[in-house]
This record gives C-alpha cells, sequence and structure tokens, in this order.
C-alpha cells in the first residue's frame, strides 16, 4: 500500500513538474517576443538609454535604479545599446514569469493545481475591458489601453512590468506576517518603483491593527517591515527629479488629462472584481485578505486622484501603483470565484446561475481585452 502511495505522489509530482516546465517556456517565448516587439517604444527605449548611461558613467538616472542595474549586470556592464536591449528583454521576460508563477503558488492554496495554472493565465492577462485597439484598419484606434484606466497588464513600461512580482510577493507576505521578507521586499519595490509600497504602507498599517488591535510585539513587529522602506523613500523624496515643481492637491486633475469619463474608466477596469465583491458579499465578507487587496486598491487610486506634479505636461507618476494594485484585486476575486464555482451550490438556484454567468462574461471580456492588448503589441508595436 505504501509503495502504492509512494507511486502515485511520484505521478501527481510529475504531472506537475511537466504543467510547470510547458507552462513556463509558453510564457517565455510569448513575452520574450513581445518585448522584442516593443524594444523601440518610447518608454522601453529610454530606460535603455538610461542603462547605458548607468553602464558608462557608473552614476544612475534616479533614485530608482533597480532596473538598470538589473539590465547593466546581465549584460556584462557593456555599453552597447543592442547588448542592453536584449539584456532589458530577458530580464522582463523572466519578471512576467516570476510573477505568473507566484500567482499559480497562491492559487493553489485553495484550488488544484491545473486550475491554478488556469487562474494565473487569465489573472496575467486581464485589461480594462476595451472595444477599440489600434491606429491599423483592423483595430480602430483608441488612446492606449492602460490610459485613463488602470490594468494589471502592463507591458509597456519596464520598471513597471519588473517590480509586478515584488509587489506581488510583498502583498502576499505581509498577509501571511513574514515581517523580515516583508521589509525585504518592500525595499527592493522602492528601488525598482515605489508606487505600490507608498499606497500599501498605510494599508498594511490598518490590516495589522484591524487584526490584532494596538499589541506592541505586533507593533515591532509591522515597524520592522517599514522602516527600511521609509529610510529609502524619505532619501528619494529629497534627491528625485520628478516632481516637478511641486506637488499640488488637485482632485481629479491628472486623472482628467487622460479621461474624459472617469466612472467609465473605472468601470471599464474593475467590471468583473467590483461586481463579484457586490454579488458575493456575503461570501467573501470575512477574507481580509481580499479587503487588504481592495484597500490598497483604493489608497493607490486615492493618491492618484488627489496629488498633482507641477510643472510637467503629463503628471502620472502617481497612477502606477493602481496598476500594480488591481493585479492583487483580480486575482484574489478569480480564487474565490473559482472556489464558489466549484462547489454544487453553485447551480442550486436560478439567481446563483445568473450571477455566475454575468461574471463568467466579464471576466472574459476582461480576458479577450488583454489578448488583443497583446496582439496590439506584437503586431503593430503599440500600447
Amino acid at each position: 500500500m505504501s509503495n502504492m502511495w509512494k507511486g502515485l505522489c511520484d505521478q501527481a509530482n510529475s504531472e506537475k513538474a511537466t504543467y510547470l516546465i510547458t507552462y513556463c517556456f509558453l510564457y517565455f517565448i510569448l513575452f520574450f517576443i513581445l518585448f522584442y516587439e516593443l524594444r523601440r517604444t518610447v518608454d522601453f527605449a529610454a530606460h535603455i538609454k538610461f542603462a547605458r548611461e548607468f553602464a558608462l558613467y557608473g552614476k544612475p538616472h534616479s533614485e530608482r535604479f533597480g532596473f538598470e542595474l538589473l539590465v547593466v549586470l546581465l549584460a556584462g556592464f557593456s555599453k552597447d545599446l543592442q547588448a542592453l536591449a536584449q539584456a532589458a528583454i530577458i530580464v522582463l521576460t523572466i519578471a512576467v514569469l516570476v510573477k505568473a508563477l507566484i500567482s499559480i503558488y497562491i492559487a493553489s492554496k485553495e484550488c488544484k493545481f491545473s486550475l491554478a495554472i488556469f487562474l494565473s493565465v487569465i489573472a496575467i492577462f486581464v485589461a480594462p475591458i476595451t472595444l477599440s485597439w489600434s491606429k491599423h484598419p483592423l483595430f480602430p484606434y483608441n488612446s492606449p489601453v492602460h490610459l485613463g484606466q488602470f490594468s494589471g497588464f502592463i507591458i509597456h513600461n519596464p520598471t513597471t512590468v519588473l517590480v509586478f512580482p515584488f509587489s506581488l510577493m510583498l502583498f502576499y507576505s505581509s498577509i501571511k506576517e513574514r515581517y523580515l521578507l516583508t521589509a525585504l521586499l518592500a525595499a527592493f519595490s522602492c528601488v525598482i518603483k515605489p508606487n505600490f509600497v507608498l499606497a500599501w504602507m498605510p494599508c498594511f498599517v490598518l490590516f495589522q491593527i484591524w487584526k490584532y488591535g494596538y499589541r506592541h510585539e505586533i507593533a515591532i513587529k509591522t515597524a520592522i517591515s517599514l522602516i527600511p522602506s521609509l529610510a529609502i523613500l524619505t532619501t528619494q523624496l529629497f534627491t528625485t527629479k520628478d516632481l516637478g515643481d511641486g506637488i499640488l492637491i488637485l482632485p481629479f486633475a491628472a486623472w482628467k488629462q487622460l479621461s474624459n469619463n472617469i466612472p467609465l474608466s473605472i468601470l471599464r477596469s474593475i467590471a468583473f472584481p467590483g461586481m463579484f465583491t457586490i454579488l458575493y458579499f456575503e461570501e467573501i465578507r470575512n477574507h481580509k485578505d481580499l479587503w487588504f487587496a481592495w484597500l490598497i486598491l483604493f489608497v493607490a487610486t486615492l493618491q492618484y486622484s488627489l496629488f498633482f506634479i507641477t510643472g510637467k505636461v503629463y503628471s502620472g507618476n502617481w497612477s502606477w501603483g493602481r496598476y500594480l494594485a488591481v493585479y492583487n484585486v483580480f486575482l484574489l476575486c478569480l480564487i474565490r470565484f473559482s472556489v464558489i464555482c466549484c462547489k454544487r451550490s453553485c447551480l442550486e438556484s436560478i439567481s446563483r446561475v445568473v450571477k455566475n454567468g454575468v461574471l463568467f462574461i466579464l471576466i472574459s471580456l476582461h480576458f479577450v481585452s488583454g489578448i488583443c492588448y497583446y496582439i496590439r503589441g506584437v503586431l503593430f508595436h503599440e500600447w
């Protein structure tokens, strides 16, 4: 009996390994092609230039030098733009792959492994529901998918792509109360792109108070998690060059530069998780991790809604936190939705069937939008 059980376990592990290897291979190919096609776009080219300056002069372009450092190291300190671009493509491809693997790990805690892989595929590609895509005759022109909306599927900005797995690990480690790991991940995130940390920090404090009230030992552990990133953020505040002439509180001024209809932009961005939260409120009301994700998204959106960087044509630097935060919301809502759908009770009443049907349609629209966005990047080099 023990030999039979061992054989079954070995077979299951072998199947998991096969799934993972196939998954990693396909993802690496898909996103290597994508970033190769986008290598000459504005943001990508600018960051490659920053990496070259880093290699030439040994001085980073800004205090957020994580991407430039990794690219220069992988390129063997080469000063050749083509070599640096190739290194950047590999760095970004690996970043997306790690993000996907972390998503599988999180989902597998509540779902079967094959389902966790499926959910990670959906989560990686979800984008704001958009029906027009490109200047190409096949797709009538619309502004870039992410502008005015907030999307967890960002492909054009290298630092955002790179920081995604760090922000996802930071979110998960803070839920699991791994305080030292949380401190390290928050610090690494700040060195690459600090926007998620700026939204996460106050939410993490509130989350700890919500769970434990005020307890001295928890307060000390929470402080340990925050001090390294607070030190980095303070340094960046006094040395950064990206604050224009200063920061003003001008409600929705930055957002209105990119959206003529802010409520519609919000609806397009979070149609599925918003509707899921409303329809299944009773089932998820005690899932603190999901409310933590929503709180971070709310704070990140509030920051973007209130703060305006003066002296800049486009005041969008506060927008990046939303893109990083919305992915966590989508992933956790997908996991909870799949758990609910796997129960027999999901088919016990017409109302449940209707609710699930609506949610299936919405997540399908988000997913198809993301696939079209991918195609747009590969075929037309647009974002």
